[in-house]
């Protein structure tokens, strides 16, 4: 039987994309990767995590402006 939890961090690598979650269960915390999580079925109706908007940055922290072609 798979245990319920709560992911509690989402670790992002140096390219932007989440692959690791860190998962509290009764008995503790894991690691594992997003692969490995598997998702109950909710609704996706008003969840702000899927109406993020990415921002382009340089590598000092600079917002880069859209260019108007």
């Amino acid at each position: 039987m798979w245990l319920m939890g709560k992911i509690e961090k989402i670790y992002s690598s140096r390219d932007g994309a989440s692959r690791v979650v860190q998962v509290r269960t009764s008995s503790g915390c894991l690691t594992r990767p997003i692969q490995k999580v598997y998702p109950l079925e909710v609704s996706t109706s008003g969840d702000p995590v899927l109406t993020l908007t990415t921002e382009n940055r340089s590598r000092y922290g600079r917002l880069f402006k859209s260019s108007k072609k």
